[in-house]
């Protein structure tokens, strides 16, 4: 039994005590009706709470699509549409008859789905690619940057393609004076990484200088993590909110 069906028991019985059987069924439904508003304004507040983090994991999530980047972890623990997930179960609650105490115990129920939803985006928005600028990196690295491409001077015998040309072209262009970025990144991931990007439509420069970037910060002795924390209310101990 919910702690509130044990609650409405106990002032049954209380009532039933003090003035009989008599006032019994008018009470009850009073009393509930009243308990199920109490406890659908709660459920809606909680809903509230949560809908901004909802929106955010969404975002981020279409944000990864959109760029390209569905291989980065992030996007195997997205369950999908939090924010459809909530309205669609706060829409539950309000169609519940507010006289009935199996619509107390639907209401138990509901709260312990939306705090499921809670934990679901904090499991989601604590993974660091779920910030896009982490997942440019991790797929600049552990993707595309494993995609080997031998520049030619190093192949005897083979001429340079033309995404070859303008990978070697920005590469020499940052060497001449971002040497220290590169050693930090790795040379021939780099090249790696960049040929997949021109593959994929992005220009070579640009996209050197991007992950040249994010590779630095996250490297920094000063606040170098691109992803920020989030704690999302409700969430359960497997997304670090720590209900039971």
């Amino acid at each position: 039994m919910s702690i509130f069906g044990g609650m409405f028991n106990s002032l049954m019985n209380f009532v039933s005590n003090i003035f009989g059987n008599g006032m019994i069924d008018d009470l009850d439904d009073l009393a509930i009706e009243e308990m199920f508003e109490s406890r659908l304004a709660e459920l809606s507040a909680m809903v509230t709470e949560l809908t901004p983090y909802a929106t955010q994991a969404d975002e981020s999530y279409m944000s990864l699509i959109y760029n390209k980047l569905e291989k980065v972890p992030a996007i195997e623990l997205y369950d999908g549409n939090y924010e459809e997930k909530l309205i669609g179960l706060i829409a539950e609650a309000e169609t519940l008859l507010p006289d009935s105490e199996r619509s107390l115990m639907k209401l138990d129920k509901i709260e312990t789905d939306i705090k499921d939803v809670a934990t679901q985006i904090q499991t989601y928005l604590k993974e660091p690619t779920s910030t896009l600028e982490e997942a440019k990196l991790w797929d600049s690295k552990f993707i595309k940057g494993l995609n080997e491409h031998i520049p030619p001077h190093y192949k005897k015998g083979e001429n340079m393609d033309d995404v070859m040309s303008e990978v070697m072209l920005a590469f020499r262009n940052w060497s001449s004076f971002a040497q220290a970025s590169i050693d930090l990144y790795g040379s021939q991931r780099l090249i790696n990484a960049t040929y997949e990007a021109v593959i994929e439509g992005d220009d070579a420069m640009e996209y050197m200088s991007e992950i040249l970037d994010l590779n630095t910060r996250a490297n920094s002795t000063f606040g170098g993590d691109l992803h920020e924390d989030v704690i999302v209310p409700y969430a359960g101990f497997f997304g670090s909110g720590f209900f039971f």
